[in-house]
């Protein structure tokens, strides 16, 4: 990020990311035998898109929450904080393409149940 740290920092940082289908999500919940599925089902985020100027700044908090930690960890706090800040901003200053390239992008949602 802008000579924030060297290139190896960038070059040794792995986050894998999967986004399964929802017959492989059930495959997985089944081989695993703790749950059942209650509900699944792919949904179509487009009203959060309707007011999403509104939204990305909620939805970069939830990101945080599920990544902050990894992202501190290799990269440090300040950095991280600095890659939030730039990220809102070129979220917002992306909102057409937002609006118009992912309306038809899908979500798994999925209900899960613990076996007694």
């Amino acid at each position: 990020m802008l000579g924030l740290f060297d290139e190896f920092k960038i070059d040794s940082f792995n986050f894998p990311y999967y986004a399964s289908s929802p017959e492989e999500m059930k495959k997985v919940v089944e081989r695993n035998g703790r749950f059942n599925i209650e509900r699944i089902e792919l949904t179509n985020p487009v009203p959060w898109l309707k007011n999403i100027e509104k939204v990305i700044p909620d939805w970069i908090i939830h990101v945080r929450v599920v990544m902050e930690a990894i992202f501190s960890r290799h990269f440090g706090n300040e950095v991280t904080q600095q890659m939030f800040q730039r990220l809102t901003k070129h979220l917002l200053d992306k909102l057409e393409i937002l609006e118009t390239k992912y309306r038809d992008k899908v979500q798994l949602l999925v209900v899960l149940q613990e076996n007694e």
